[in-house]
C-alpha cells in the first residue's frame, strides 16, 4: 500500500517511506489515508492498530477504518479478531473496540461478514447492504440494524487540517487532563 494524505498523524513508529510493506502499523493520533495496490483507499482514524497483509487485505486489531473499494479491487478484505469482512464493490467502515467486539457500517453496495473459521461453532456468512450496520459482541452474536441508529461513527472524507476535533468523534475532557489529545491518548495520572 501507499501512504497518502494525513491530518495531525502521529505513528507509534513512523513508516520509513510512503511505500508501505506488509506488517503492523499503529496510528496513535490523527487521520491517515492509505491506498492499496488494487486501488482500495482506506481512511485510518486514530487510535488504530492494523496489519497490512497483501495488496487487497488488511487486519484490524483495534480502531476504525473506512474503505472505498473500486470495482477492480472487489473482494477487498478486512479481518477482525472474530471475523472477516469481504467487500462486494462498496464503501464501508469497520471498528474494532476490543478483541471480541466489532462494528461494520455499509455506506454503499454490500459486504459479507464471514465468521473466523478457527472459532468453535462458527456461524454462516451474513450480508449487509447499504444503509445497514452490524454490531458483534463477545459471543459472536451479530445484530443488524439501520445505519440511521448509529450515525457519524466513521469518517467518509479526510478532515480539514485546520479544523478543531475530528468529525464523528467526541472530545473527552478527562483524556485532555490526562495529557492526551482528547481522543483516548492520555494516561491515568498523567
Amino acid at each position: 500500500a501507499e501512504l497518502g494524505n494525513s491530518v495531525h498523524a502521529k505513528w507509534a513508529q513512523m513508516p520509513d517511506s510512503n511505500d508501505l510493506r506488509p506488517g503492523t502499523l499503529e496510528l496513535r493520533e490523527g487521520v491517515a489515508e492509505i491506498t492499496f495496490k488494487q486501488g482500495t483507499r482506506v481512511l485510518i482514524q486514530a487510535p488504530c492498530e492494523f496489519d497490512l497483509l497483501s495488496t487487497n487485505r488488511m487486519k484490524l486489531m483495534g480502531g476504525s477504518v473506512t474503505a472505498f473499494v473500486p470495482e477492480q479491487a472487489r473482494g477487498f478484505r478486512v479481518m477482525t479478531p472474530q471475523s472477516e469482512i469481504v467487500d462486494f464493490g462498496t464503501e464501508f467502515g469497520v471498528a474494532v473496540a476490543s478483541s471480541t467486539a466489532y462494528e461494520v457500517h455499509v455506506f454503499k453496495g454490500w459486504v459479507g461478514l464471514e465468521p473466523d473459521p478457527r472459532r468453535p461453532g462458527k456461524g454462516k456468512r451474513e450480508d449487509l447492504r447499504d444503509g445497514q450496520c452490524a454490531l458483534a459482541d463477545a459471543s459472536g452474536s451479530i445484530r443488524a440494524e439501520a445505519l440511521t441508529q448509529r450515525p457519524k461513527r466513521f469518517l467518509q472524507q479526510m478532515p480539514d487540517a485546520h479544523q478543531v476535533g475530528i468529525p464523528g468523534k467526541r472530545l473527552n475532557l478527562a483524556d485532555v487532563v490526562g495529557g492526551g489529545n482528547g481522543f483516548g491518548t492520555g494516561r491515568i495520572g498523567g
